[in-house]
């Protein structure tokens, strides 16, 4: 299960809900007091994830603001940027960038200097090309704004961490993972610096830094960085309290990546235990954490639990919106699992659920895509059905090149599916041929020892064996053990 980054995205709602005090303001007049009553309602359900209230909100803020003030003043492009980052929260990626270019027109006609603006349009342009997985585009604009406010305002700017912050998750979504530790370091070093070793800033960093080494396959760093943020949330905000929950949650995510489900099902049942208390019973924000305990249960083969857990959170997403990414991976799953059970008539029923939302035309994460056909792929050759699963595979990998490129570990992931998909096909060297692609790849990012590279020279030997070269297969299985 690809589970849910809740301490970025938290980072993400604090970034952009953020970046309207980047220099002391003049106390608005009487007459705008309530568009600031109604812009801080607005970004205060916005940080809450109540998105569409908080558009409600910026709306009326826009009416009132035009009457009071007129389009071409400094609080309207306020408006216009908050709404372009809903737009981006809500996946109306045309409708974001349109309010973000209309507050890009307005910049020039405000009388100032009107930098920190400059610098949020750059930062909100930045998202919004991120949002769009145009990754280049994304970081360019965000190292601008960066710029702009270390020249204007220096580091020490409670604003510049967050745009580190933000242009290192970029890098990490395209493995470029030495620029997003150095990021993820450096926004860490400011926001010590600015708020002190016990905020829960610098424990999201900690987070963050965790998260790169649990990508890199290096667990035991991922989990020292991930418990320092534990040990700096409880100080900064207590023990039940959201984010502390979404750190325990984080090391439940690293102790499962290594494969260890007792002490993963620890950390995540503990993250549960408290947003059950926050929140009660039948919040989304449980969702994850219900998820995730579910995924556990099915790598511990406890199948009854695993579809408890996958069922209950599914349930409770379909209530607020029955179209979400997460809803799509929960049905994959309880695919996944009805599947293993032998059940592939169910099994193809959630699978198809879970790609009928991925291909609805309002579904934004087109990461998951991919993800669904390569379900599909497995199930169709379960059943033995492997020329169509291999139609399934090569969908899967040619929408992961297409958002990725080349050198991505999901696109090495499609490759060895096809590798084995060939293997059953009996055409070892083309297998062979897609077990090497993978390979070159997994060994680019993790290194030429990492377990993905062991366990592709494993196939490679038996694909040799298929075709009755022993040697090579023997050379093969020899770097297979050195590795492992």
């Amino acid at each position: 299960m690809p589970h849910a980054r809740c301490i970025s995205l938290l980072i993400f709602v604090l970034t952009a809900f953020s970046t309207y005090s980047l220099q002391a303001q003049t106390r608005p007049l009487a007459d705008t007091t309530l568009v600031q009553q109604l812009l801080m309602a607005s970004n205060s359900n916005a940080a809450a994830g109540n998105f569409d209230e908080a558009m409600s909100l910026a709306d009326s803020a826009g009416v009132l603001c035009e009457q009071i003030r007129g389009k071409n003043s400094r609080m309207y492009l306020q408006i216009l940027l908050l709404k372009g980052r809903l737009f981006n929260f809500l996946g109306q990626l045309d409708s974001a960038m349109a309010n973000v270019r209309m507050a890009e027109e307005i910049l020039p006609k405000l009388s100032g200097k009107n930098r920190d603006m400059e610098a949020s349009i750059y930062g909100t342009l930045g998202e919004c090309f991120r949002a769009k997985q145009e990754y280049d585009q994304a970081i360019s604009y965000q190292e601008k704004a960066l710029a702009i406010l270390i020249e204007e305002f220096g580091e020490t700017n409670a604003n510049v961490p967050f745009y580190y912050n933000n242009t290192a998750v970029i890098y990490e979504m395209i493995n470029n993972f030495d620029k997003a530790l150095a990021y993820y370091e450096k926004a860490r070093e400011l926001w010590q610096k600015i708020f002190g070793e016990a905020h829960p800033n610098v424990g999201l960093a900690y987070n963050n830094i965790g998260f790169v080494y649990k990508k890199l396959g290096k667990y035991d760093q991922a989990l020292s960085y991930a418990k320092k943020a534990l040990e700096v949330m409880i100080k900064a905000v207590g023990e039940e309290h959201n984010q502390t929950a979404d750190t325990y949650f984080n090391i439940g995510n690293i102790y499962s990546e290594k494969g260890d489900y007792d002490n993963a099902l620890i950390f995540t049942q503990k993250a549960y235990d408290i947003k059950l208390k926050i929140f009660g019973e039948g919040s989304p924000e449980l969702v994850n954490s219900l998820g995730n305990l579910g995924a556990l249960y099915a790598n511990k083969a406890d199948n009854v639990q695993a579809l408890f857990f996958l069922e209950k959170a599914a349930n409770i997403l379909q209530q607020y919106a029955s179209t979400h990414p997460v809803l799509a991976n929960l049905y994959d799953n309880v695919g996944a699992i009805h599947a293993s059970q032998g059940d592939h008539d169910r099994a193809l029923n959630y699978l198809n659920k879970a790609l009928n939302i991925a291909n609805a035309p309002n579904f934004y994460d087109q990461r998951f895509i991919p993800i669904c056909y390569i379900s599909m792929g497995s199930e169709y050759q379960a059943r033995g059905e492997n020329v169509l699963a291999l139609t399934y595979f090569e969908k899967a990998l040619e929408l992961f090149l297409k958002l990725y490129g080349e050198d991505n570990t999901d696109v090495a992931g499609a490759y060895v599916n096809i590798g084995v998909n060939q293997d059953l096909l009996g055409d070892s060297d083309k297998a062979i041929d897609y077990y090497e692609k993978a390979n070159a790849i997994f060994a680019k990012n993790f290194g030429e020892d990492h377990q993905k590279v062991a366990e592709n020279y494993h196939r490679i030997g038996i694909s040799y064996r298929n075709k009755e070269q022993y040697d090579q297969a023997l050379s093969y299985q020899k770097k297979h053990w050195k590795c492992s």
